[in-house]
């Protein structure tokens, strides 16, 4: 005889087991939605409940550690430390968990602890500028130089905008410009630019000449406005010499400068040409030594000319010098956009806005 299923309430089953279920998920949902409000409260109290609630959440205790850190009023750098070692507990692949760690190690005097946890930060994320930037300063704090530059060197070439951090810091810690360009700053114009400019705000003109000689020992091509800094200070200290001889360096490798056979040859005119539009101040030349030399950047070779515009620009800076003139052409301004004079000129030609600029920066000088 066969089974009958006929007096079994199946229905009554389903719909018990439905409402079960249901009320399972709806106890789970407002579980996590009343641990998540917690969590982000900002009562200390209410973030600790929202924490037990969700105990395998490692974000709820590593924001529960960070609350604590910054609770200076009520201070507790055990407890802050027993939350983040919850939090690597729960998640051991967070590199952002194990540096709080480590700076609570280091809050509650355990250097070693604190060197640990950094080391397996660098192990979950290690291409992370910012573990490598924390581990470095931690290093040097502890007096450990050598391995701190090390990585700061790798902080710095994974992220080039911590560059004037990086020379800020290594110079407060070494006081050696050598060892910043030894040890940390990659060998590039860039970085080497930002440590010029650093030591030039600071009026350290003898790093910076250090810096500059390791920038030209690059044999790459300068931007000249971006000396101007440097050599502002250098004139400002009262170290002519050195400024005169930096210029001609960053001229040189700003793309030269052509002697009055060159441009003559550049122009197609004669040499005795060449100096009669120099004397009317048609072409920018500087005096080198004891002879003349024209910026190679006023030509537009592919022509054989001179850029458009330039002789009336010129004329503007005829008593302020070739020099100052010079400076004019290279340094971008606000009021062209960013751009320099010389740039929007090869583009536009002698243009409203670069007249206005110039009877700014010189009084009336056009006619």
């Amino acid at each position: 005889m066969q089974p009958s299923l006929q007096g079994v309430p199946a229905r009554p089953a389903i719909l018990v087991f439905a409402l079960a279920a249901g009320a399972l998920l709806s106890y789970q949902a407002a579980r996590l939605w009343l641990a998540y409000h917690r969590i982000h409260s900002t009562r200390l109290e209410m973030i600790e409940r929202g924490a037990a609630l969700e105990p395998g959440d490692a974000d709820a205790w590593d924001l529960l550690g960070r609350y604590r850190q910054l609770d200076f009023a009520n201070a507790d750098p055990k407890q802050e430390l027993a939350d983040y070692q919850r939090a690597v507990q729960d998640d051991p692949l967070s590199a952002t968990f194990w540096m709080n760690l480590a700076g609570a190690y280091e809050e509650n005097g355990d250097l070693s602890g604190a060197e640990s946890a950094f080391e397996r930060a660098r192990s979950v994320y290690p291409l992370s500028a910012e573990v490598a930037w924390d581990y470095g300063n931690f290093l040097l704090r502890q007096g450990k130089e050598a391995e701190g530059y090390a990585e700061i060197h790798h902080a710095v070439q994974s992220d080039p905008k911590l560059l004037t951090l990086a020379v800020s810091r290594v110079w407060r810690s070494s006081r050696d410009v050598n060892v910043l360009l030894d040890q940390v700053l990659p060998p590039d114009v860039d970085a080497y630019f930002q440590a010029l400019d650093f030591f030039a705000s600071i009026r350290r003109t003898d790093a910076a000449l250090v810096v500059w000689h390791r920038l030209l020992s690059l044999g790459k091509i300068i931007p000249l406005p971006k000396t101007f800094p440097f050599f502002d200070e250098l004139i400002q200290d009262d170290r002519s010499s050195d400024a005169k001889q930096v210029w001609v360096e960053a001229l040189a490798a700003a793309g030269g400068a052509l002697s009055s056979t060159e441009a003559a040859r550049q122009l197609g005119i004669s040499r005795q040409a060449v100096e009669k539009r120099r004397r009317a101040n048609a072409l920018l030349a500087v005096r080198l030594g004891g002879d003349w030399r024209y910026p190679r950047c006023q030509f537009d070779e592919a022509r054989g000319e001179v850029v458009a515009g330039l002789p009336k620009l010129l004329g503007a800076y005829a008593r302020a010098g070739p020099w100052v003139a010079l400076d004019f052409l290279l340094a971008s301004d606000e009021a062209l956009g960013g751009e320099t004079p010389l740039q929007v000129l090869r583009r536009e030609g002698l243009t409203r806005a670069l007249e206005r600029l110039a009877r700014i920066e010189q009084g009336d000088g056009f006619a």
